[in-house]
């Protein structure tokens, strides 16, 4: 409300101001991303360029620029700051609220349309423009300058006059009919403003081109009951891991969806965006996903199922025999459209976004995950919605994000699931740093592509700087990844470096940490509440595919930044592992994690596990043992007691569960809901003794029985 009476003023002040103008807002861009280089940090940062008609120079000191219409002095133009005779200011909008050889404003500006606004020193208001979405490295001027005519520039004339030829582009088609659920067949009309302009359109998911069917007549928008499968019968997976399942054809049809893509087109203009609908018609529409969020995915094919260029198959890079090849461990981004419906079918958001595929050793799998990123050039650079709001996580506060996964499941595609995502919400209410989580309906090109987890994404800084409010670049974070080399434990460098951390360490390897002034100094170093609770639950919940995999850590890259650990890829916990293979049996909840993870331990066909570089260091500290001994008494009756953690588990497959028939029948690796329920009575017994055989290895802790083999150092200072 006060927004919108701020921007009812704003058009009344600006119409007031019309006759007496002679400073103009004359041109910006609002999304460079290699266009023009800011001179003074070396950037391709937005700017805003004034202009003086004048024949005479004015002085600008003190005057404001803001794009917040209720904060008309948010940036102040310094003292003694003037503008030539029909000349050119420019203020770079890089939130870095400086001035050394330019001017720099404390804001950006949104490629998604918002308010610039000038006022002068007693804040009457000068100039001021309310605009639309931009275009990637497009600038938005006055032609000519200081007229009232707006133009878009492919060629940004930053601090000279707007002379160049604007730049033609045909606008987006309009479609008569909103994306989402319908129970009764419907008529799609596209048009475009522009007369002239010629609309093609695709009805599989691919990019309309000028070879695409041209438009001419109403598109029947109807229920697809009856059509054979398409994609849906494309291989997707060969020579997978021994734990992951050959691709196998869906049992039956699969429930398909209508997705209309359009492009205008126009001789001497750059063709328009692609505008993208997803349609459901289905007389049980409503109640088919009344419950679960619908996503559906739209990208080329070749983008996705191509041999050469396709980023979801086998393709060209797979080679016979080797589980690690394919396509979808190339390292490929391809551009896609993504519509998120709520439940009930009303669209949460949609936009263009780049997909990539996710995981480790998950991708060979026929159902993947999908890391889904918002980039400038596909658009909009966020996604504003709040995906997690119903997580109990930290998460449900955000409602923009950079990124986050369509996870397919991982490892456990032939179990119960959602194993991971039970392990990282058990400590929802803590204050790690785990991946939200919220299951749904995914569609790709209108196929039915089966239930997946959208996820967290937590191993980049845009996580961290949401969460933690540290800018990602300045001072920028150190995020590490540890696996080993040549048997020893290595910090691969994600982002920042690993300087920090290996001298942390090589204090740690150099200095008795028994001795309390040496543990005090590794406490400046390390979050140790943080190292507590995440060796805690990776050792209560039987992550035995840990430490020195699936492991990471981060710090901002501050003066007293700490280490902190970060959760994910939780699906062996819980002795899931035991249902595999008889030679798994020592990983059910008798598996003594809490030795293994001081000590290491072999695991069958796997290899080494542990044990983890620090706490091997530390276990034995008197105040490192009683606080860690604490931390787990205290867990288990609470997060961790079996009542609790039974309801959580429940109440998880309560969710998913009125869609795993359907599910089941389109990726046929779970025969029957029988053999589900018999993968989730694993993680019920898992619950039940636990506790049990927990306090068995916490008592032998305490009584010295366990015994890292690494005594070296003790003997040190």
């Amino acid at each position: 409300m006060v927004e919108r009476f701020a921007f009812f003023i704003l058009l009344i002040l600006t119409a007031l101001n019309a006759q007496s103008q002679d400073i103009f807002i004359n041109e910006f861009l609002a999304s460079n991303s290699s266009t023009n280089t800011d001179p003074d940090f070396g950037e391709h940062s937005d700017w805003i360029e004034l202009y003086n008609d004048l024949d005479t120079e004015i002085d600008l000191s003190n005057w404001f620029l803001t794009d917040n219409l209720i904060d008309s002095t948010k940036w102040q133009i310094p003292e003694g700051v003037t503008i030539e005779p029909k000349g050119f200011l420019t203020i770079w909008a890089d939130e870095y609220d400086t001035s050394l050889y330019h001017l720099h404003t404390n804001f950006r500006l949104s490629k998604g349309g918002e308010v610039i606004v000038l006022f002068n020193s007693d804040t009457i208001l000068i100039d001021s423009l309310v605009y639309s979405e931009q275009i990637l490295d497009i600038s938005f001027g006055r032609y000519p300058d200081g007229g009232s005519n707006w133009e878009f520039f492919d060629n940004p004339t930053l601090g000279r006059s707007n002379d160049t030829p604007p730049y033609l582009k045909v606008s987006k088609p309009h479609f008569s009919l909103s994306p989402g659920f319908y129970i009764e067949d419907q008529i799609l009309e596209i048009s475009n403003a522009d007369s002239l302009a010629v609309i093609r359109y695709t009805i599989n998911g691919d990019e309309p081109t000028e070879s695409s069917p041209i438009y001419t007549s109403p598109i029947p928008i109807q229920s697809r009951v009856g059509e054979a499968n398409g994609i849906s019968m494309i291989r997707t997976n060969l020579d997978p891991y021994l734990w992951l399942p050959n691709w196998a054809p869906p049992e039956g049809e699969v429930f398909k969806a209508n997705v209309i893509r359009a492009k205008a087109f126009r001789d001497g203009y750059q063709p328009s965006e692609i505008v993208t609908s997803t349609y459901f018609v289905d007389t049980e529409i409503h109640s088919r996903y009344a419950t679960m969020p619908v996503v559906s995915l739209s990208s080329d094919n070749q983008n996705l199922f191509d041999d050469n260029t396709g980023i979801y198959v086998p393709g060209i890079h797979h080679r016979p025999g080797e589980s690690h090849s394919g396509n979808y461990f190339q390292d490929w981004e391809k551009p896609a459209h993504i519509e998120y419906f709520e439940p009930g079918g009303n669209l949460g958001f949609a936009q263009d976004v780049g997909i990539r595929i996710q995981g480790g050793t998950s991708p060979a799998s026929p159902q993947k995950g999908l890391h889904v990123i918002a980039r400038n050039e596909y658009g909009l650079n966020r996604i504003s919605y709040p995906i997690f709001q119903n997580d109990p996580s930290k998460a449900r506060k955000l409602t923009e994000y950079k990124r986050f996964i369509i996870r397919a499941w991982g490892s456990l595609i032939t179990g119960n699931l959602f194993n991971d995502a039970f392990g990282q919400r058990l400590m929802a209410k803590s204050d790690m740093d785990i991946q939200a989580y919220q299951p749904a309906i995914v569609f790709i090109n209108g196929e039915y592509w089966g239930i997946h987890e959208l996820r967290e994404a937590n191993k980049n800084s845009w996580y961290y700087q949401y969460h933690y409010d540290i800018d990602r670049e300045d001072p920028g974070y150190d995020i590490l990844l540890h696996t080993e080399r040549n048997g020893l434990p290595y910090a691969e460098v994600d982002e920042g470096d690993a300087q920090h951390w290996n001298e942390m360490m090589n204090y740690v390897n150099t200095h008795n940490m028994n001795i309390p002034a040496n543990y005090e100094y590794l406490k400046a170093m390390i979050n140790m509440d943080n190292f507590i609770e995440y060796m805690g639950h990776c050792i209560y919940t039987g992550k035995w595919d840990w430490p020195n995999s699936n492991d990471a850590s981060w710090r901002p890259r501050t003066p007293d930044g700490k280490w902190r650990w970060m959760q994910f890829d939780m699906e062996t916990s819980f002795g899931v592992a035991t249902g595999l293979s008889i030679i798994f049996s020592m990983l059910g909840p008798q598996y003594n994690m809490l030795e293994a993870t001081i000590v290491g331990t072999d695991i069958p066909t796997f290899g080494q596990y542990g044990p983890h570089p620090i706490l091997k260091k530390i276990y034995n500290n008197e105040e490192f043992k009683a606080d860690f001994i604490r931390w787990f008494d205290e867990h288990m009756e609470n997060e961790f007691h079996p009542d609790t953690m039974n309801l959580l588990l429940d109440k998880m497959t309560a969710e998913i569960n009125p869609y795993m028939e359907e599910y089941r029948r389109r990726w046929p690796f779970i025969r029957d809901l029988n053999e589900w329920e018999e993968a989730l009575e694993i993680v019920r017994e898992f619950i039940e003794l636990r506790p049990g055989y927990m306090r068995e290895h916490l008592l032998a802790y305490e009584m010295g029985l366990i015994t890292s083999l690494d005594k070296e150092v003790e003997k040190m200072g």
